[in-house]
């Protein structure tokens, strides 16, 4: 089965920002608001959030996973490239779209 394109951001990213509520947002509201790709997300792990894109089924390791985390996944999966196959996903954690959908829009 097919999975929906038309819902994935346009641009390089899997957000967008959310222009409504970035421009009706309180003056002392400091924080930037967007639109998360509904592909892009967390998955648990032994415990550990994962960042995870349904649309690819890849997954991976969020930059500044502690060192206690990273021991659980390199026990359940081994060490290196053992590790790293599993966790196929390279920019994932940071959204950097990697499905390359609607990734030509300017």
């Amino acid at each position: 089965m097919s999975k929906d394109t038309s819902v994935i951001p346009k641009g390089s990213y899997c957000y967008v920002p959310d222009v409504e509520k970035n421009k009706n947002k309180d003056k002392d509201d400091h924080t930037y608001y967007t639109k998360t790709c509904p592909y892009w997300g967390y998955i648990k792990d032994e415990g550990v959030d994962i960042c995870h894109c349904s649309f690819l089924n890849e997954s991976a390791i969020p930059n500044g996973t502690s060192e206690e985390d990273y021991a659980k996944l390199k026990k359940k999966y081994g060490e290196g490239k053992k590790l790293w196959d599993k966790f196929t996903g390279e920019l994932i954690w940071d959204q950097v779209k990697e499905c390359r959908e609607n990734d030509d829009y300017r």
